[in-house]
């Protein structure tokens, strides 16, 4: 493989970009270890072969490291198919996130898939029964699930205490701060503050 450089990575840059440009739908479908436990890769068979069967073009939305061919724009109406990474959140598994609109479908079986194309994909609609059933990860019209920042306060605070974790602040038109708070303990330190907690 060539040695990346500025040119080629401003290549990259623009066929990325008109990659996501080309998407319209997508449906990603958890491929961390929980979910795939939980039967991820057979709801992406599933939807793979039901999407073709109902006349929607399907694009696996993969591509390997050395490939240098241009990405060609779709024709009609299509949905991208992609395996994501995990997404931290692996009791709530098997995960179908549908983008652009930023839905996280929990607890998905076999058995709902045909709802989810029917009523997500097809006509926008959102299956409510599907969501968190909680409803303590996304903010209502927020963009994504909430589910990395709020892993990543949860454990440090498990392991650290209640005091630290994360803050969020965010100004429109001005940009968003993440802060860590972490203490500056020593191991024997670390186990002697976690026993001293509630």
């Amino acid at each position: 493989m060539p040695e990346m450089n500025r040119e080629r990575l401003e290549v990259r840059r623009v066929k990325a970009k008109r990659a996501l440009s080309y998407q319209k739908k997508q449906i990603l479908l958890c491929a961390g270890t929980g979910c795939i436990a939980g039967g991820s890769l057979k709801l992406y068979d599933y939807f793979k072969e039901e999407c073709a069967r109902r006349g929607l073009d399907v694009f696996v939305g993969l591509t390997q490291e050395n490939e240098t061919e241009d990405v060609a724009e779709p024709k009609g109406d299509g949905v991208y198919l992609k395996k994501s990474g995990c997404h931290g959140f692996c009791e709530m598994g098997p995960l179908v996130q549908i983008e652009p609109e930023g839905i996280l479908y929990t607890h998905v079986k076999l058995e709902d898939c045909d709802e989810i194309i029917e009523k997500t994909i097809l006509k926008g609609e959102v299956v409510e029964r599907l969501l968190d059933p909680a409803g303590e990860y996304a903010a209502p019209g927020a963009k994504g699930s909430g589910i990395g920042f709020r892993n990543v306060h949860l454990r440090i605070q498990l392991t650290f205490g209640p005091r630290y974790g994360l803050t969020i602040q965010s100004e429109p038109d001005a940009g968003t701060t993440v802060s860590i708070r972490l203490p500056a303990l020593g191991e024997a330190e670390v186990r002697r503050e976690r026993r001293e907690q509630p």
